[in-house]
């Protein structure tokens, strides 16, 4: 009863700080230049679909709650298209005082299914990243694969010996502990200790073992590209060529190859020509600055934070943005006011 009633008290408080927050927040402050807030997405599910339930928590945002998104911040922000906000800053023009801009990471076909007609009914403009060698393919991303791996296996994956490699790697016991999508989130962290390689060898060989096959194309194709981009709300960027992470130790030519080739593949496979690049998971080392610079004109960080005309072009920070906190108009402001 007490831990009830000390969970039921904590989330009373939260919502109240999310108030004030709302109210007092950053993206409130009187400012003496012009501010870009970028809000990060990744998937737009309903929680009836089969996706819902193996995804991690922080990739996921309900059509409803998306919906509500754009209700609130074109209340409090002027929506604008990224593209066209960092050309106005680089020819030093009038910009909104707060500008709020919408991005999607990886090219899900989620976004064509459930994020694209709630962005035509309220005429709203987007950037999408997309994954030059995944688009009309039936690849997929190595946390997913990994997710399904586990949810085949079972409770009592740890005593698959082909699992072996990944028990060591959490060091936690996680023996029959019910597969959440808290916990797969967290043995996916887990996983990132090793390079991008080293787990797509490791999932190919448990997925021979076990005969796991895929069953549905969940990405963007060729037609669902196209049609977003006629309607003239949707403008795309690059996330990579295989959305390796460019770590310190990723080597120059694989960091070569991500930023440089995406962009020739992009415009080979789909005629478009992508002016800005998304850093795959986040993650930037020198050489993708030096690549950036030569390539694009921008590029989006997971950094959270809001820009302003003077801001590096090579690292602009963005709001990341998933139902648990942003499924209200109170938490979706104070996410943006960097509370929560």
């Amino acid at each position: 009863m007490g831990k009830i009633l000390f969970t039921s008290t904590k989330t009373a408080v939260k919502s109240v700080l999310a108030s004030i927050a709302g109210v007092v927040g950053k993206h409130n402050w009187p400012f003496s230049e012009p501010r870009l807030w970028i809000l990060m997405y990744h998937r737009i599910l309903p929680e009836s679909a089969p996706e819902y339930q193996l995804e991690e928590p922080g990739m996921i945002v309900t059509p409803e709650t998306f919906r509500q998104h754009l209700q609130t911040v074109r209340k409090h922000f002027t929506i604008v298209d990224l593209h066209e906000w960092i050309e106005a800053a680089r020819k030093a023009e009038t910009l909104p005082q707060k500008s709020i801009a919408l991005t999607f990471d990886d090219g899900w076909a989620d976004n064509f299914t459930y994020a694209f007609p709630i962005l035509k009914d309220m005429e709203v403009k987007a950037t999408i990243f997309l994954v030059s060698e995944y688009i009309n393919t039936n690849k997929s991303f190595w946390p997913n694969r990994l997710q399904r791996i586990l949810h085949h296996l079972g409770e009592n994956w740890t005593a698959d010996p082909d699992m072996k490699w990944l028990k060591e790697l959490c060091r936690e016991d996680y023996t029959g502990a019910p597969l959440t999508q808290n916990l797969t989130s967290r043995i996916i962290d887990h996983c990132k200790q090793l390079d991008d390689a080293t787990i797509q060898d490791k999932l190919l060989r448990i997925e021979k073992d076990t005969g796991i096959v895929k069953d549905n194309n969940d990405l963007l194709n060729f037609a669902q590209i196209e049609e977003m981009r006629e309607s003239g709300l949707i403008t795309y960027g690059s996330h990579g060529a295989t959305h390796r992470r460019l770590t310190k130790n990723t080597s120059r030519s694989i960091t070569e190859y991500e930023i440089k080739s995406s962009k020739l593949q992009l415009k080979k496979l789909t005629n478009l020509d992508a002016r800005l690049f998304c850093y795959p998971n986040g993650d930037i080392n020198q050489d993708s600055i030096e690549f950036i610079k030569t390539t694009y004109e921008a590029a989006v960080t997971c950094e959270h934070g809001c820009n302003t005309r003077h801001t590096e072009l090579t690292r602009l920070s963005r709001i990341g943005i998933h139902e648990n906190a942003t499924d209200s108009p109170a938490k979706l402001l104070a996410r943006i006011s960097g509370w929560n």
